[in-house]
This record gives structure tokens, C-alpha cells and sequence, in this order.
């Protein structure tokens, strides 16, 4: 009973604080999602924009990797939904 008695003593003073920094964490990984699932729309958004404009997609792939410092494989993938998604408003 005395070695129970001595790991509560010893863990309950910490629960509080290891609980509500999962919390924290927990939040803080649903905001962190939360930004980039917005910056990967507004990426797709400002690509359908540039193709409706008629930019072609090397200038388009090159905006993208100034402004958003994509890599060429994720210009590629970019571009790919954004001509599909045109395709479909149109």
C-alpha cells in the first residue's frame, strides 16, 4: 500500500499540467492543419485565376515557386488540379 501511496504522491501533482499541455498540443495541431489546408486552397485558387487569364503554365509554375516557393513536383500537381477544376467550370 505504501509504494501506491508513494507513485500517486509522486504523479498527481503532474496530471494537471501533462493534461493540459495534450490539450494544448492536441489545439495547436488542429490550427497547424487548419493553415495549410487555407494556404493549399488559396494556392489552387490563385492558379485556376492565372489559367482563366490565360497566363501560360511555365510562367505559372514560375510565380508559384517565387511566391509560394513550391517545388516543381508540387507546381506540377498544382497545375494538374487547377486545369481539371477549369475544365469543370467551364
Amino acid at each position: 500500500m505504501s509504494i501506491l501511496k508513494d507513485i500517486l504522491k509522486d504523479e498527481i501533482p503532474n496530471f494537471i499540467p501533462d493534461l493540459r499541455q495534450s490539450f494544448r498540443d492536441n489545439r495547436d495541431a488542429a490550427i497547424e492543419d487548419a493553415c495549410i489546408d487555407e494556404r493549399n486552397n488559396n494556392i489552387a485558387i490563385a492558379t485556376i485565376a492565372m489559367l482563366d487569364g490565360g497566363l501560360s503554365d511555365e510562367v505559372i509554375t514560375r510565380l508559384l515557386q517565387e511566391y509560394w516557393d513550391l517545388r516543381l513536383s508540387e507546381t506540377k500537381d498544382v497545375l494538374e488540379f487547377a486545369h481539371d477544376r477549369l475544365a469543370k467550370l467551364k
